[in-house]
């Protein structure tokens, strides 16, 4: 298997975008349900006042 990096000029959103191209959630939910159910290890909790909004906010 070949290691795929950015081109050239290539911004990092770019070559994300390119590498997700076809790619379906599938493999994501197979990969998420191998996760436990149990709370963050301490100092892995979500800061206070976060909600899902900032993600959507910070998309390019």
């Amino acid at each position: 298997m070949a290691i795929d990096r950015p081109r050239k000029g290539e911004t990092a959103a770019e070559f994300f975008r390119r590498r997700s191209k076809g790619s379906t959630l599938d493999g994501l939910d197979r990969i998420l349900a191998k996760v436990p159910d149990r709370p963050p290890e301490p100092g892995d909790e979500l800061p206070e006042g976060w909600t899902p909004d900032r993600l959507r906010d910070n998309r390019l």
